[in-house]
């Protein structure tokens, strides 16, 4: 097999004619080492494993293709891709090299392309004008080698050949500069590290680029469960999944076992001059004069092995080359035609199935790890914690979430013992189970998971609303002289508040239509619309009335204390009732304002947490026992306050 050829070019410089000291120091604007790019963290697996060639050391070596372990199927759609770069440091010689003042301007100027780069892509470094690129080079079989176009990564397409193994070698690069003017010396450019990494991706229809290989949702994907099988390997059962509405025909399965191999490529040549001198001499040391010399960039060096030596490997690669007991690749007995299969997997490898997705001929894979099963488990996510009338919505999901499963059953237990279960109707397939919330419990949910049944629970606690969000409905009315007698025969029946609780059903509860609570209902209002009736005795505090002409007649006489009141005290004391009694919610000091502030708090913090299946019960009864508390609290309440609107400072007569 013929080795890839190293190629020189010499690129020859006139020295000036005047040389001063050469040792410049270091100035803003002077080259300086760029960071270099480092390895990707983690090696990628692909259909059939991996193959790393690493970089190292102050060469990148060519390498002639060899077989990489990695095999496909024939026939499945595939993309062989590359990932990593060779990372590329600039040596301490030659930054010494491009600051003296000679040197300089060219560094930065015609050689700037080489001097600056420091990351060779897998499809070589790019400089059309310097020999060697570092390319990978891949191929089916050892046959035609190939490389990513510029920017690329992918290098190979289309269905695997018969008996497909990747193959995949390296293009040389290098660089040495040889300084005969100012004498820093000669030595390797660069150090390099990283390397390229080849695997097979599944063509699933998406654009190259990300995803499967694409930039595109793919068209046909693969899930398994479990994920993983124990060491001594199990069986998976893998599905094919494609979009809805999608076609696929002429299924085919694959198990591909693992082979990964890491090919060293790291190499040292000579020594950097600059690190293992303990000073450069300037050229006045060594009887410098005026002169044409030639100092040189070169792809190759002098002082690097002879062709007949080998280059020299540095001690500790990146990894020793190995491949894990590459296996024969076949199809899976029994699973041609079908979306779903049970694949043996023996040990780590990747599930392979290619198909024809409306017309298109793609592959799918998902990689199985081995010695770790890990098996699909059925999750609840639920709110912890919903206030009264608020929505819960439950979620059933499996991890690894592309996991297939079927919900079979949702239900709630609740927390009280006088409500039944609630099981849900209609849908139970669904994976999201959503509605308002009355009470406490649990949910449950059972699923089918890779062919077990599963089942989880998750507990959600109802929380009180705020009292005030519960309305309470109020009529006042006034109504004079109502049942008051015109011979009042005490103070009470000069003025009265009637409180009457009266059932109010329209919009003051919710019978809940879906979800966890389901068929329960609450209250979100207080059902009653509380009607209060004010009379004021306006047939005897009238002028003239019977009441009227019992009173004295009017005096200018001086009383000390309380004495009895007169005539014209009649019709004066009606706007003191008035404020007494009430003519809203919010007079002061009134009886209805007492009578509501007991009565409003109580009636919330009474149907706030009441749930009932069904129509709720006539709550008529409690309205009135709330509302004859309220009443008997606040009277004497209001008749005994200092600040009590009638204090008219006289004493009626009565019949």
């Amino acid at each position: 097999m013929t080795r890839a050829r190293v190629v020189t070019a010499v690129v020859s410089l006139t020295a000036l004619a005047c040389i001063r000291d050469t040792s410049v120091p270091v100035e803003p604007g002077l080259p300086r080492v760029a960071a270099a790019v480092s390895a990707a963290p983690g090696t990628p697996i692909g259909i059939g494993g991996s193959y790393t060639i690493t970089a190292g050391g102050d060469y990148v070596k060519a390498i002639d293709p060899a077989a990489t372990g990695v095999q496909v199927p024939e026939g499945v759609p595939v993309r062989v891709t590359i990932s990593g770069a060779i990372s590329v440091t600039p040596t301490a010689g030659l930054l010494a090299f491009c600051q003296t003042e000679y040197f300089y301007p060219l560094c930065t100027g015609q050689w700037a392309d080489l001097i600056n780069l420091r990351t060779i892509p897998p499809s070589g470094a790019g400089i059309d004008w310097w020999p060697g690129t570092g390319n990978i080079l891949v191929s089916w079989n050892g046959g035609s080698s190939a490389k990513p176009d510029a920017g690329g990564n992918s290098v190979l397409s289309g269905p695997a050949p018969a008996e497909a193994e990747v193959w995949a070698g390296r293009e040389q690069f290098g660089c040495w500069y040889d300084d005969d003017i100012t004498h820093t010396g000669s030595g390797a450019c660069f150090n390099y590290g990283g390397g390229f990494t080849v695997t097979v991706q599944a063509n699933d229809g998406s654009e190259p680029g990300g995803g499967g290989g694409g930039g595109s949702d793919p068209k046909l994907r693969v899930s398994v469960d479990p994920q993983g099988v124990p060491a001594q390997g199990g069986v998976v059962t893998a599905s094919a999944l494609i979009p809805d509405g999608s076609e696929i025909t002429d299924e085919r399965w694959y198990f591909v076992p693992d082979s990964i191999g890491t090919q060293p490529g790291d190499t040292i040549t000579v020594p950097d001059p600059a690190t293992t001198s303990a000073a450069i001499e300037s050229p006045s040391a060594v009887g410098a004069q005026p002169q044409a010399a030639a100092s040189v960039l070169s792809s190759v060096s002098t002082a690097r092995p002879s062709a007949e030596q080998e280059f020299r490997t540095v001690a500790a690669p990146l990894r020793i080359f190995h491949v894990i007991g590459a296996a024969p690749v076949g199809s899976v007995s029994g699973c041609d035609d079908v979306e779903s299969c049970a694949v043996p997997v023996p040990r780590g490898g990747t599930v392979v199935v290619a198909a024809t997705v409306d017309g298109s001929s793609l592959s799918a894979s998902k990689h199985i790890d081995a010695g770790g099963a890990q098996a699909a488990t059925l999750k609840l996510e639920c709110p912890g914690s919903v206030t009264r009338g608020n929505t819960a919505t439950c979620i059933a999901s499996v991890d690894p979430q592309e996991t297939p499963f079927t919900v079979t059953r949702w239900s709630f237990t609740p927390s009280s013992g006088d409500l039944p279960e609630i099981v849900r109707g209609g849908d139970q397939s669904s994976t999201e189970w959503s509605g308002h919330m009355a009470t406490s419990g649990t949910v449950h949910v059972t699923a089918t998971v890779g062919g077990a049944t599963q089942e989880k629970s998750a507990a959600i606690h109802v929380d009180a609303r705020a009292l005030t969000t519960l309305a309470v409905a109020l009529e006042i009315t006034r109504s004079d002289p109502g049942d008051l007698p015109p011979h009042p025969t005490k103070v009470q029946e000069l003025g009265h508040t009637y409180y009457e609780p009266e059932v109010n059903a329209t919009n003051t509860f919710e019978v809940i239509s879906d979800g966890p609570n389901a068929g329960l209902t609450f209250f979100t209002a207080v059902p009653v619309t509380m009607k209060i009736t004010v009379s004021v005795n306006t047939a005897a505090l009238a002028v003239r009335s019977d009441f009227y002409h019992l009173q004295n007649p009017p005096s200018n006489a001086i009383i000390i204390g309380t004495g009895p009141c007169t005539q014209q005290d009649v019709t004066r004391v009606i706007p003191q009732i008035e404020a007494h009694e009430g003519t809203s919610r919010t007079t002061p000091n009134s009886h209805i304002k007492a009578f509501m502030d007991l009565f409003e708090p109580e009636s919330r913090a009474f149907f706030e947490p009441i749930v009932a299946v069904g129509v709720p019960p006539g709550p008529l009864d409690d309205l009135q026992r709330i509302s004859t508390h309220a009443a008997t609290v606040s009277g004497p309440q209001v008749d005994k306050s200092f600040a009590n609107p009638f204090n008219i400072n006289c004493t009626f007569k009565y019949f």
